[in-house]
């Protein structure tokens, strides 16, 4: 399990948001990206994780905030929440394997979100695999 931290920024409605590519940071809250040239944004909410314990509450709203270029006061709301996610670690393959192999010719099919990611579109592939296991393409 990995422990997330979630800051949610209700932006004001006549904020108007350069074009942004996304904001997942690869490391850190430090990483965040400066807004690029990919997309428009037509959301009024962004949820932007953070490493649970890094930075204190207003120093993520003041990262999120520059990384939107919007200012801290045309925030219109703002909400926190702290969540545990399955992470996926080192040996996972091989667990998944050894899994697959104890079922294997079995009519018990296992599935989820776990088996290759934590997507949607994980468990989707994962469902699909073991439904074609079970009753063939």
């Amino acid at each position: 399990m990995a422990e997330i931290e979630t800051l949610v920024l209700a932006s004001a409605a006549q904020i108007w948001l350069a074009a942004i590519a996304g904001l997942i940071a690869v490391e850190d809250a430090s990483t965040l990206p400066s807004p690029g040239t990919s997309c428009r944004s037509g959301v009024s909410r962004f949820r932007i994780p953070f490493p649970p314990r890094g930075l204190g509450f207003r120093a993520q709203v003041e990262r999120a905030c520059a990384a939107l270029s919007v200012a801290p006061e045309r925030v219109a709301g703002l909400a926190r929440a702290s969540n545990r996610l399955p992470a996926l670690r080192s040996g996972h393959g091989a667990l998944v394997g050894a899994l697959d192999a104890s079922i294997a010719g079995s009519r018990l099919g296992i599935t989820g979100n776990w088996f290759l990611g934590v997507s949607v579109e994980d468990a989707l592939t994962r469902s699909r695999a073991e439904c074609d296991r079970l009753f063939g393409t």
